[in-house]
């Protein structure tokens, strides 16, 4: 969205080509209030989004919503979208996002839905008097337990080592909370039940028993991975599959930039995205100026 905007800012015509049916990515997914966007506030990531949204209005690009883009050429400088239909560009801005890290187990598909909660946040009075296991170490993972075990009875929290990486805000609220549990040094290997959730198998990594503990709901915050396989092997990416890019957004492909998280490890949130969003258009707009194309 940043892109887009500054592209028209600059002059530039450009195609925002969304695999979702709206722009937005992961501010689609946060459900707790945003206050650490720089000027904004919001209730949660939608808000935010539609702010965004109003910023875009006037703004003359072209969008495509609901379109999956299925190849890119970096030598022609093209992308193939599902139907077919292939768009080349004289700069390409690679903005795919992440997507959450699964554990990759059986029965996590089959129980999607059916005890396996996308967001402990959404609608957490959905399992108000039910056993929960969050599965995680981080900052996601500990906000998902405290929020949980306000209606939970017991709140598990399984971690595969020995001591959580949230920061310590969270910590010290985890240490006041009598119904969540930590599972140190363990990880879950099987998801099982009839027609829902019924219980999850944990391995202990240390001692290698395995138990099952019954669990009524499961909630997965494990990480995130970059949706990056579109460009894997066309530019350059690093051991976790980001996108390397410059100060300029710049990938080593002369044209290609790659902006927000699917770049961005190190800080991936809401104002650094934004920001990336306006370098890459800009930096794009710098080297279209010395060619033939403006």
């Amino acid at each position: 969205m940043s892109a887009s905007l500054w592209c028209a800012e600059l002059g530039l015509s450009s195609l925002a080509i969304e695999r979702e049916d709206r722009f937005g990515g992961q501010l689609s997914h946060i459900f707790n209030p945003v206050d650490n966007y720089l000027g904004l506030s919001a209730s949660n990531g939608d808000s935010i989004r539609e702010e965004f949204e109003r910023s875009l209005i006037g703004r003359k690009f072209t969008r495509m919503t609901g379109v999956e883009v299925t190849d890119l050429d970096p030598e022609r400088m093209a992308v193939t979208v599902a139907d077919g239909n292939e768009y080349s560009a004289c700069a390409l801005i690679l903005s795919t996002g992440v997507r959450r890290r699964r554990l990759n187990v059986p029965g996590e598909t089959e129980f999607e839905g059916k005890g396996i909660l996308s967001s402990g946040s959404r609608d957490p009075a959905s399992v108000a008097g039910q056993r929960v296991v969050v599965v995680g170490g981080g900052d996601a993972a500990a906000e998902n337990a405290l929020i949980l075990a306000q209606y939970a009875r017991r709140v598990t929290l399984v971690h595969r080592r020995g001591k959580l990486t949230a920061r310590s805000e969270f910590l010290k609220r985890l240490d006041l909370v009598q119904n969540i549990d930590l599972s140190f040094d363990s990880v879950v290997e099987n998801i099982r039940g009839t027609d829902r959730l019924a219980a999850v198998e944990i391995r202990n990594v240390a001692t290698g028993e395995i138990r099952t503990m019954e669990t009524d709901f499961l909630v997965v915050r494990i990480g995130v991975q970059p949706n990056s396989e579109l460009v894997k092997g066309k530019i350059e990416l690093d051991g976790r599959g980001y996108a390397l890019v410059d100060s300029q957004c710049r990938t080593k492909v002369p044209g290609i930039y790659a902006i927000g998280d699917v770049a961005n490890p190190a800080s991936p949130t809401i104002a650094t995205a934004a920001g990336m969003g306006a370098t890459a258009a800009k930096s794009a707009y710098a080297l279209l100026s010395t060619s033939k194309w403006l």
